[in-house]
């Protein structure tokens, strides 16, 4: 039997530090200045409750990293002017950038950066 909740975990591990890394990187991107947000969280408009748990652990560990507060914002709500996004789960914006969890088993997750975006999407089903 498959436990889902140690793959969730895992999941949200790794989306977490991947975050906090692109947080301490300075030429990577940049999610917050001088403790102030920079970028948005975004979430998908009907998302999952891994999704939405993921979203929150990311925001988590970069307010405690940095101090700043990221928004986690539904895709529908975003403002093209956002800035740098982090892009949570299976939104349409990650359609539009062509990227889907084709290829991935079910406990992984794909990351991709687009331009000012960043993309993580894991395959939970």
């Amino acid at each position: 039997m498959i436990n889902k909740g140690n793959t969730m975990h895992r999941f949200l591990t790794v989306a977490a530090l991947f975050a906090v890394s692109l947080a301490i990187q300075a030429d990577a991107f940049d999610l917050t200045r001088e403790g102030q947000p920079v970028a948005v969280i975004v979430t998908p408009d009907e998302a999952t409750d891994i999704e939405k748990e993921a979203a929150q652990l990311i925001h988590e560990m970069i307010r405690r990293v940095s101090g700043a507060s990221l928004a986690i914002i539904a895709e529908s709500k975003v403002e093209p002017e956002a800035g740098p996004r982090l892009v949570v789960g299976h939104t349409k914006l990650a359609a539009q950038a062509g990227i889907d969890t084709d290829g991935v088993r079910w406990d992984g997750y794909r990351i991709r950066r687009v331009g000012d975006d960043v993309f993580i999407l894991g395959r939970d089903y």
